[in-house]
């Protein structure tokens, strides 16, 4: 006679388990902007920032979600030395976390109120380091609007320029098509002056990938641009630190190159390789006025130009340097 065995129910615990662990992992997740809009989650982002920036950073308020916009309100920074502080009323990205995580960023604004930057290029610990820095380019995947900005920057002898009223617009249509506007009051000691700087950027692939590769020369092959500018009494001090912020051995080539203030009305076009440039330049070093057409292999001139430098040893060194001319000569020699 056939014994019959009992049926025994199948144990499922370990389905059990995963549905529970997956539930814990995804009531975490939804809970982490709640956690970082609280105050144990500002003071983990202060902490965290303090350290990353070598300073002190205040944050009042922090407004983080999943699927709407993140808002930061009263950031105050501080570095150690005291080289550079920088504040904001109020930072918004209208753009949800999920997107800004996973990479799926539409053409998103970013609005900065009232940012102010004081720079003190006297310090020298800020000298002494600048070449270890983190590149100053940032590379913009979004619209960016700043309204009522201040820039203050004090120089190496004391000297001061302040940049107030500063209005920034650089919207992104796509991936390859940026438009920009840009203006400000300046004051270098008792000397006020103005600019306006607008035009647009039209690139053949998306240059991401090479600015971080920093391939420089070829990011320039690839862009067509329309731009103007307009600048009265704008001083010089500034704008050596923003464009040789890596290069030290390069600092003061636009005080050398122009002297203190720069008066500058002009425009320049580059669309299919081919390269118009209208401008009437003066300072105190150089001065220039010319209305030029090239295309491969041909220059054209549409009206009499004219251009006068003083050239100093300092302006050839730093030029060479910038170039490469200098490593040239040095391989020369050698060879």
């Amino acid at each position: 006679m056939q014994e019959i065995t009992p049926y025994k129910k199948k144990s499922y615990w370990y389905v059990y388990l995963v549905l529970i662990i997956v539930v814990l992992f995804l009531v975490g997740a939804f809970c982490i902007p709640t956690f970082l809009s609280s105050t144990s989650g500002k003071n983990f982002i202060q902490n965290s920032l303090s350290k990353k920036l070598s300073g002190s950073v205040e944050i009042e308020n922090i407004e983080f979600s999943w699927f709407d916009s993140q808002k930061i309100t009263g950031l105050d920074y501080e570095s150690h030395d005291r080289s550079i502080s920088f504040s904001f009323e109020e930072l918004t990205i209208e753009e949800s976390l999920f997107s800004l995580l996973t990479g799926s960023r539409s053409k998103a604004l970013t609005n900065l109120k009232e940012p102010v930057l004081k720079v003190d290029l006297s310090s020298r610990l800020l000298n002494e380091t600048r070449n270890d820095r983190t590149s100053y380019l940032a590379i913009l995947l979004q619209n960016i609007h700043i309204e009522d900005g201040y820039l203050y920057v004090i120089g190496k002898e004391k000297q001061n320029v302040q940049y107030t009223n500063l209005f920034l617009d650089i919207l992104i249509h796509d991936k390859k098509n940026y438009t920009f506007y840009t203006r400000s009051k300046t004051q270098y000691n008792d000397t006020t002056g103005n600019f306006e700087f607008k035009g647009k950027l039209e690139t053949k692939k998306n240059l991401i990938p090479l600015f971080k590769k920093k391939e420089y020369k070829k990011i320039l092959s690839l862009i067509d641009y329309e731009i103007q500018l307009f600048a009265k009494n704008l001083p010089t001090l500034g704008l050596d630190e923003f464009f040789t912020f890596k290069e030290a051995e390069a600092g003061g080539l636009f005080k050398e190159l122009f002297g203190p203030l720069l008066n500058v009305q002009g425009n320049s076009i580059i669309k299919n390789d081919t390269f118009h440039l209208d401008i009437n330049l003066q300072s105190q070093n150089l001065n220039l006025s010319t209305q030029t057409k090239q295309v491969p292999g041909f220059i054209t001139l549409s009206k009499p130009s004219s251009i006068s430098l003083t050239l100093t040893p300092q302006i050839f060194s730093k030029l060479s340097y910038l170039t490469g001319f200098g490593e040239y000569l040095k391989l020369t020699k050698a060879g």
